[in-house]
């Protein structure tokens, strides 16, 4: 079933309580709304239910169930204890690792392993570039492909090994840059892939096709969304960072922003994992900045950087024309709030 040609997986129940006429109606579903991942045949809509033979003690377990299962995952689906449903395979694919194997009810499970934050949050950002992209050139720098890789390959612990790592970041810029085009479709926003190496940026020819590459994208009314070539150089793996790459892009094209998105809500006078009490800065000026020396803030798990390279990119970005902001990425609407003025994150300047 997994490697079939198939873009889509239904599952049924055999004790003929559904109705498999419904499954052409799913398709359809899928058909018609592109950014949809599972379509499910409620037994708890209209003309859905099937309640022949539950007593009534049946019939108010199920009810039960179906409740505390909504609470505890916090989801609004009608019936997340149906054996009847149908999910994109890509979609289950990265979920897979993760479903208990002893499960009796495998709908719940793969809502319950899904991370429906995650793509909650890629959602709201490219809905803040649809509202404030028109006429405007905008870049994404993303990471992710060897975390992607991992997931794609059922790893759980990262690889410390580089060629494994360039093995997972190939099999991952696949699905990265994949689940980006989606979502993207559904806005009616097109996404351009471009890998670069640091290296790309100390030679001037390369830089100024990169410059080039990127204009071009731009006319054609594209986004690019840049990540570093990890399958092919060793060097991004093992010294590189996407904060770093981040304000070595925004230097190329002469950006007037450069946000940084993370998982703080900006600069902090200190580490607010050690200090709950701390204060996040609003505005500061490099000079300022310098005299923090602020250095706190380990990179995540799939991370190479921490607050400490975010710092540096911002030191070698800024100049009297710029801006740099670090965010809060996981927070609705941060993007626009930023370019539109409003209270977010830490501002950046190169003087007052």
């Amino acid at each position: 079933m997994l490697i079939s040609n198939t873009s889509l997986i239904a599952v049924i129940d055999c004790d003929l309580q559904h109705d498999e006429k419904k499954l052409l109606e799913m398709v359809n579903k899928f058909q018609d709304q592109h950014n949809l991942d599972l379509v499910i045949g409620s037994r708890h809509t209209k003309n859905g239910r099937s309640e022949d033979g539950f007593n009534r003690f049946r019939k108010l377990g199920s009810d039960f169930a179906i409740l505390l299962t909504k609470k505890l995952l916090k989801i609004q689906t009608t019936d997340p204890m149906s054996g009847f449903f149908m999910v994109k395979k890509n979609s289950l694919f990265q979920v897979i690792d993760k479903l208990q194997p002893n499960g009796f009810k495998i709908l719940a499970d793969i809502i319950a392993c899904s991370n429906r934050n995650q793509k909650k949050w890629v959602t709201s950002l490219i809905k803040d570039i649809k509202k404030y992209g028109s006429g405007k050139s905008l870049v994404i720098v993303s990471s992710g492909a060897i975390a992607h890789g991992m997931k794609s390959w059922g790893i759980k612990k990262k690889p410390k090994e580089i060629d494994r790592l360039q093995a997972l970041s190939a099999v991952g810029q696949i699905g990265l840059i994949n689940a980006y085009q989606d979502e993207f479709r559904i806005h009616g926003l097109l996404a351009a892939q471009v890998l670069i190496s640091h290296g790309d940026f100390k030679d001037k020819d390369r830089s100024k096709n990169i410059k080039t590459s990127l204009k071009n994208i731009f006319s054609l009314g594209a986004i690019p969304i840049i990540n570093e070539n990890d399958s092919v150089s060793t060097e991004e793996i093992q010294h590189g960072d996407n904060d770093q790459l981040s304000g070595e892009v925004a230097s190329l094209i002469e950006a007037n922003y450069l946000i940084i998105l993370t998982d703080q809500d900006g600069i902090y006078k200190e580490d607010p994992k050690k200090n709950a009490t701390t204060q996040l800065i609003k505005n500061i000026n490099l000079k300022e900045l310098d005299d923090y020396d602020i250095k706190f803030g380990k990179p995540g798990e799939f991370g190479r950087g921490g607050m400490e390279t975010k710092l540096k990119a911002a030191k070698n970005f800024l100049n009297e024309r710029n801006e740099v902001w670090i965010a809060n990425g996981k927070t609705g609407n941060v993007v626009l709030d930023i370019l539109d003025g409003k209270d977010q994150g830490t501002k950046i300047t190169l003087t007052d």
